[in-house]
């Protein structure tokens, strides 16, 4: 990448602690090209002078002393420069824990030629990255893996968003682990090459080009479908994808700003410093989280766009009387392997005659007519399911009187009856009845087919008309 100042160049690629050798023979073959290294910032950004072309020698070591978070040449790695300076070596430049220098001698020595302390100085500079690191992002990883598998498994079978944060820890995962079983079977070969006093073989990694690259795809694929889905299945959530993308390279933006300042101001890892370089980022990830599960949280709680019992199905559930008001409540819970659907229906009987007969309060109408309202309620949570074997757990929780977690669906399946009186064709029907203190009858019911599962409590036994409605508006 050429800069403003046509004699400056600059370019992005990492540096590996295995590999130090390729960064050697890179600054070399520049320097033939008559670019000259003038300093790295943040082990990734190389800055170029242009100068005439030569064949120099270029050392790039690792200083055991150094950290991640010094960011300029501390005191204690001067006598590291300076122990190099007389055996010829130049020094460039450093970048948290590496040291580079440069000579025009052809008879200089080698600054490191121990295999053995290279190595040692190679497990040490990498550990917290190659190894620690790794097995903190696999331990979170199995974590969240394990937690939607068992105790949140509901809403990970029901929403596309849970499903696909899921998908993404399960590619992280396996990425960790790769990662880390790869680092470790090079760490036994390049310990067996210097038992044998050999050359400290390279490692396989991705390129500093070639990781963006496939960060940038894998992140606009998935945002794209995170759109997809939510268009087509109304997840207002999966909008939120794109923006958790955003927030990742706005966060690594918001670090690399923070890096170049504690450069610039000789920041390092003394006094108070360090917290500059951690807080920063992780206080701006916190906010941008923060924001992200307010948004979706928000956005969740939609009513369904679905499925839904119109004016004239209400008419029917209400039998023969006269319905006064309604009230119809719908939530829409999930849109993936399991569509979760909850309606309330509340009909006001106004048939005078049975009031009076009940005994019940009578209530001076506006019209002078006496009667007294008896409210009839039927709520449905409607399980739509796509995939066989998740229907069969949630029908089989169901008759074991587990809770489903979404909505906390029991079904007391020994205290209930068959009603084949309301079967239809591929439809099953279980009923039982209880009563509560004030006397009232509340009449549960579990009506299923191989995708479909009803669980209906209502305040009134269902007539074979209210039976053909349910069939209608949400049985296959």
């Amino acid at each position: 990448m050429k800069t403003k100042d046509k004699d400056q160049l600059i370019q992005n690629r990492a540096i590996a602690y295995e590999n130090l050798d390729d960064t050697k023979e890179y600054l070399e073959d520049m320097a033939k090209e008559g670019w000259m290294l003038e300093k790295i910032s943040g082990t990734t950004k190389f800055f170029f002078r242009r100068c005439e072309p030569v064949d120099a020698r270029f050392a790039v070591e690792i200083f055991v002393n150094g950290s991640m978070f010094d960011t300029h040449v501390i005191e204690s790695n001067m006598e590291y420069i300076e122990y190099c300076k007389k055996a010829g070596w130049e020094f460039v430049c450093s970048s948290a824990n590496i040291d580079v220098f440069r000579t025009d001698d052809e008879d200089a020595p080698e600054i490191e030629s121990d295999r053995k302390l290279k190595l040692k100085a190679i497990k040490k500079a990498g550990f917290s990255q190659r190894i620690a690191t790794q097995l903190m992002l696999l331990v979170m990883g199995v974590i969240y893996i394990v937690f939607s598998l068992t105790v949140n498994r509901n809403v990970m079978e029901s929403s596309f968003m849970a499903f696909s944060a899921l998908l993404m820890w399960l590619f992280a995962g396996g990425l960790t682990v790769y990662n880390l079983v790869s680092y470790l079977l090079w760490l036994g070969k390049a310990q067996t090459a210097v038992d044998n006093d050999e050359k400290i073989p390279r490692r396989k990694i991705m390129g500093y080009k070639e990781a963006w690259g496939f960060l940038t795809v894998f992140g606009i694929l998935h945002s794209a479908f995170s759109i997809f889905a939510g268009i087509v299945y109304n997840e207002k959530a999966m909008f939120m994808m794109p923006v958790i993308w955003l927030v990742i390279i706005l966060l690594m933006f918001v670090t690399r700003r923070v890096t170049v300042f504690a450069e610039k101001k000789k920041l390092g890892r003394t006094g108070y410093a360090v917290l500059i370089m951690v807080v920063i980022p992780l206080c701006t990830l916190v906010l941008l989280l923060n924001v992200i599960i307010f948004v979706v949280l928000t956005l969740g709680n939609s009513d369904a766009s679905g499925k839904s019992i119109g004016t004239q199905g209400i008419s029917s559930f209400g039998s023969s009387k006269d319905i006064v008001s309604r009230e119809e409540h719908t939530t829409h819970w999930g849109h993936f392997l399991v569509s979760i659907d909850r309606y309330t229906l509340e009909a006001y009987n106004a048939d005078r005659e049975r009031q009076l007969e009940a005994g019940d309060e009578v209530i001076q109408l506006k019209d002078g007519e006496d009667y007294c309202p008896v409210t009839y309620t039927w709520s449905f949570d409607i399980y739509d399911t796509k995939v066989k074997a998740i229907h069969d757990r949630i029908l089989r929780e169901a008759k074991e009187g587990i809770d489903y977690r979404m909505l906390g669906i029991r079904f007391e399946y020994d205290k209930a009856r068959e009603e084949t009186a309301l079967e239809s064709a591929g439809k099953s029907v279980y009923r039982y009845d209880e009563t509560d203190s004030d006397g009232s009858i509340t009449y549960t019911y579990l009506i299923y087919d191989e995708e479909v599962i009803v669980f209906a409590l209502c305040d009134e036994e269902l007539t074979g008309q209210q039976m053909a409605v349910i069939n209608g508006s949400f049985m296959k």
